[in-house]
């Protein structure tokens, strides 16, 4: 029977099952992410299977990790039949780690020691392989979603307040890689294997040692960026103040399934690269360069010219006006040729 109270109970998960990381040909479709975990702080310990708690989110706790459980209903419930089953909360921060937060053995109340087992001799899980992870700086106000390997997500803002510099640095320990004038400003940080330090010391995100990011401000300025060639017709990275979109990797592919790629700017867009291929990497013919191309094609026009106007020797008949004048008309012609909004590097 049903009644109004919700059950909470600290458990260690023991186990995983295929149930938790395979889908089993729907016999175990209402049973995905499934644990198996052992009661504790209580005469008697039980073993229990819990799902996670939140659907859409899923952190699947570690063997050894520590979480907290409650009964609730589940889907073969009827206005007559409430059944009952347990579900998981994310583990808690019992190491206050990013990497794992196993204390393995607190469940086993007879067995149990004053001194914990060693993790290095206690395994987490059947694949899963432990590393060191830093945790980001937090600046006040920030949401920090944080993986066991390195990579985060930053829902934060413009670092500011109205104290003095000084004052500012004495509240965190690293100061963040962007400014701006507006403490509300949001920005948004995806960094994929930022720095790691030992001792649980913070990383804060840096295009020097992140191996890949991306970047959504608003208003800030990035002062960490630097690109392979200074820039001098747009603006700054570090000097401008409107939102951007950055992003940063060893390599950057960008591909349409079906359709056309648009890049779209009212003012310019820059290829800030010593060799550019268009049609395939292995194109091969030379883009012509406009101003040396209309040197040569001008300089051949004056030599014909100069034999139009001043008639060989042994010639039989000079040449029709207007054939001279078409000469004399392509020298105008070729004032035209370059472009006066797309332009190739020297």
């Amino acid at each position: 029977m049903l009644n109004n109270t919700v059950t909470f109970k600290f458990a260690e998960v023991v186990n995983t099952y295929d149930d938790t990381y395979k889908y089993l040909d729907n016999t175990n479709s209402d049973n995905l992410f499934v644990v198996e975990v052992q009661t504790y702080g209580e005469l008697e310990t039980r073993t229990l299977l819990a799902r996670p708690s939140n659907p859409n989110i899923k952190q699947i706790p570690l063997i050894g990790e520590q979480v907290i459980i409650f009964s609730a209903l589940q889907q073969q419930s009827t206005n007559d039949i409430k059944e009952i089953q347990w579900y998981y909360l994310p583990a808690y921060s019992i190491q206050s780690a990013i990497n794992n937060n196993a204390i393995p053995g607190l469940a086993d109340i007879e067995g149990y020691s004053d001194t914990p087992p060693n993790l290095s001799d206690f395994s987490l899980g059947k694949t899963f392989t432990e590393k060191i992870v830093s945790p980001l700086q937090p600046y006040e106000g920030d949401i920090l979603i944080e993986g066991r390997f390195s990579n985060s997500i930053r829902l934060g803002s413009t670092v500011k307040t109205n104290k003095t510099q000084d004052e500012v640095q004495k509240n965190y320990t690293l100061q963040p890689n962007w400014s701006g004038d507006i403490s509300t400003d949001p920005i948004i940080i995806l960094s994929n294997a930022h720095e790691d330090k030992p001792g649980k010391a913070f990383t804060v995100e840096s295009f020097e040692t992140d191996h890949s990011s991306l970047y959504l401000t608003s208003n800030q300025q990035i002062h960490t960026l630097s690109l392979s060639k200074p820039i001098n017709k747009s603006t700054s990275i570090s000097d401008f103040k409107l939102s951007q979109l950055i992003g940063d990797a060893e390599r950057i592919i960008l591909r349409a399934k079906s359709d056309a790629i648009i890049l779209d700017s009212p003012l310019r867009i820059t290829l800030n690269s010593p060799d550019v291929r268009i049609g395939g990497d292995t194109a091969k013919h030379p883009l012509v360069k406009g101003d040396q191309l209309k040197e040569v094609l001008l300089e051949l026009i004056r030599i014909i010219i100069a034999g139009v106007v001043y008639k060989p020797a042994g010639m039989k008949s000079t040449p029709a006006p207007t054939e001279l004048n078409k000469l004399f008309n392509m020298i105008g012609d070729l004032n035209k040729i370059n472009s006066n909004n797309h332009y190739l590097d020297k």
